[in-house]
């Protein structure tokens, strides 16, 4: 009887110990269930981030043409005045030279 009584209170030792593994396994699944769903936002965040760098990237190759356009037509601006004051200065030598020729004929 005594015995009995050991391995009846084995029994019910072991299936408590049962109990309290498989609640353990459960929350450890649970936890994981949990840990593979932030994997899967953190992985659709990356992928979202690798989409702007990529979008990023080709705002800034954009920019970088305006640049190479705009320094080009600055360029071709410079030249431009540059002409425009050689002109505007032949004219006021030309406009001097005028001016001696024609107070040397009022004399």
């Amino acid at each position: 009887e005594c015995d009995s009584f050991m391995l009846k209170e084995k029994l019910i030792n072991s299936e408590t110990l049962n109990n309290a593994l498989t609640q353990q396994l459960t929350e450890s699944e649970n936890q994981i269930s949990i840990l593979k769903l932030k994997l899967l936002q953190t992985e659709g965040q990356l992928v979202a981030s690798e989409s702007e760098i990529g979008i990023l990237k080709q705002k800034l190759s954009q920019t970088e043409s305006q640049v190479v356009a705009s320094e080009s037509e600055t360029s071709g601006l410079t030249g431009l005045l540059s002409e425009k004051d050689s002109t505007f200065s032949l004219l006021q030598e030309k406009f001097s030279q005028s001016e001696s020729e024609s107070s040397f004929l009022k004399v």
